[in-house]
């Protein structure tokens, strides 16, 4: 089991000018989705309202690729204002409960695991169908690809440092976590620590036994 209170302080950002962004109404047209979901023993209830012209504008892109990248799916939107008003809605909670570092971390991956149910790719004529966050919201469904991306952008847009993670047939989220021993996959010489997405309660830093296997792994980084 890895120490979370391992993780690096100076990777926190929230509450340091990181939501002083403004973000200007792009549409008069909105949808709007409540979700709920559970964190040390709290119920949190948001509802989150994203102008629809965003979401239409991604629903359009292009999905039939063999090898989609998924890198873009994660980290293309992070300085998209719809991604920084759904950071800083969930922040409200956070700041609230006083949750930084280790817990503003699992209580984001909390609201991954839970407030998204998991749901296998539509048809799409063979090709692989991933989702971009805004999607995979209001879509209220997901899968492990989808599901990580979304974890992805939160926590890079929260100022910590992750990177999807692909053993054979899967996809998970790790985050950076440089004195972490077990549970880990290395990346240019930093440590990331696995996130499993797709069960709920699932802990940071367990990788599933079916995946534990294998040494080696595909990463995908933001950049």
């Amino acid at each position: 089991m890895i120490q979370m209170k391992l993780f690096k302080k100076i990777i926190f950002f929230a509450g340091l000018g990181l939501f002083g962004i403004s973000v200007q109404a792009q549409s008069s047209a909105t949808i709007s989705r409540k979700v709920q979901f559970i964190y040390d023993q709290d119920t949190f209830k948001n509802e989150l309202v994203f102008n629809a012209s965003d979401y239409y504008y991604y629903k359009r892109l292009g999905k039939k690729q063999f090898t989609p990248n998924y890198g873009d799916y994660a980290t293309e939107s992070t300085e998209h204002p719809y991604l920084i008003k759904l950071a800083k809605e969930l922040d409200k909670n956070a700041k609230k409960a006083g949750y930084e570092g280790q817990e503003l971390a699992e209580y984001l991956v909390a609201f991954v695991q839970q407030a998204i149910p998991y749901k296998d790719d539509p048809e799409n004529d063979g090709y692989d169908y991933p989702r971009y966050p805004i999607e995979t919201i209001i879509d209220r469904a997901g899968d492990c690809e989808d599901k990580s991306a979304l974890l992805v952008a939160l926590l890079n847009t929260f100022g910590f440092e992750a990177i999807l993670i692909s053993p054979p047939g899967h996809m998970a989220a790790g985050i950076w976590c440089e004195d972490c021993v077990e549970g880990t996959y290395e990346l240019n010489g930093k440590k990331y620590a696995y996130i499993e997405t797709s069960v709920k309660g699932w802990p940071i830093g367990v990788v599933p036994s079916k995946f534990a296997q294998y040494d080696s792994v595909d990463v995908y980084r933001p950049e």
